[in-house]
């Protein structure tokens, strides 16, 4: 029985001495769909990392605008005289109590729908004046020089 064993033995080793083990491969494709995949993630992220913080109002057209940083507070007037403080529509006699809360060095947007009485636009600059808030920026829409 053992010689029966040895020659299994034998026939095995010479089975396994036949078999040449394959060359590993490094696949880069799919490291590189991932690397893609991470990319787009993040770009993706940034780009969404912009909000504007006013409602879509018709802006008045200007050609000496100049672009500014993301503002910390956005000031809406609508078509009707309606302020909106960050998308948040504000009665009027609240205009005062809410912008009293902000920072004197915060970056303000004040936008107005272009057919806006005039009187709304003035009362919330004045308002703002009043209450030391000096970085204020009116946004306008840009157009090209013709």
């Amino acid at each position: 029985m053992s010689q029966n064993l040895k020659a299994v033995w034998r026939v095995a080793q010479m089975k396994l001495s036949q078999i040449q083990p394959s060359k590993s491969k490094i696949d880069m494709i799919p490291l590189m769909d991932s690397m893609f995949l991470i990319l787009v993630c993040f770009l993706y992220s940034v780009l969404s990392m912009s909000v504007y913080q006013g409602i879509p109002v018709s802006l008045p057209k200007s050609t000496a605008a100049v672009e500014s940083q993301n503002p910390e507070l956005t000031i809406t007037i609508d078509i009707a005289g309606t302020v909106y403080i960050n998308k948040v529509a504000t009665e009027r006699n609240l205009v005062t109590d809410q912008l009293s809360r902000i920072s004197k060095t915060s970056d303000i947007y004040v936008s107005a729908d272009q057919n806006t009485a005039h009187k709304h636009v003035i009362y919330v600059l004045d308002t703002l004046r009043k209450l030391n808030l000096t970085n204020i920026s009116l946004e306008t829409q840009n157009t090209p020089n013709q």
